[in-house]
């Protein structure tokens, strides 16, 4: 048995995608070899989620998901607050999406997503069109704006991704 400190990270990994998605709970899910298997198999029988990046990853992750809601995050933003996690999933009520959006625009790699997002995202795979907002216009869509997210966000480090040596190196010397 493995256990994973991010519930479907190898559903993201195994999907072509850099992601990873979370239970609410924030627990730990054990997730057996044979599981991480059936969904190999699944994404190698279903040719519109592979190589699919961020997109392919998400559609991955809420099929396999037990839960009505997801909240999905990039595997390369190591500072997640779990208190803002929490703030999202409150959020949730009708809504089908609640994203951040700042100045620059939404943040959906820091974003819940309901299970009912699965047929807009399986049309835009198959359409090859792997933009992750551009099934955004069809969903009941809650934005989060800037001022209710900067409680969480004291130190501006909240959506900062490390994906780059050089972005490593600048948070290990501040």
């Amino acid at each position: 048995m493995i256990y994973w400190p991010v519930v479907l990270f190898a559903v993201a990994a195994v999907g072509g995608a850099t992601l990873a998605v979370r239970k609410f709970t924030g627990k730990g899910m054990p997730l057996s070899l044979a599981a991480a298997h059936r969904i190999f198999r699944h994404s190698r029988s279903h040719r519109h989620i592979q190589r699919k990046g961020a997109l392919g990853g998400i559609y991955t992750g809420l099929f396999f998901a037990s839960h009505d809601y997801s909240f999905v995050t990039a595997c390369d933003m190591p500072f997640l607050s779990k208190d803002f996690i929490v703030y999202l999933t409150e959020q949730v009520d009708k809504y089908d999406i609640v994203v951040p959006q700042l100045s620059d625009g939404f943040q959906p790699l820091h974003a819940v997503y309901s299970q009912n997002c699965l047929s807009p995202i399986k049309r835009l795979l198959i359409a090859g069109k792997l933009k992750i907002t551009g099934f955004y216009k069809e969903m009941r869509l809650l934005s989060i704006p800037e001022e209710n997210i900067k409680p969480f966000n004291k130190d501006g480090r909240l959506f900062l991704n490390i994906n780059r040596p050089e972005y490593l190196k600048y948070i290990v010397k501040n």
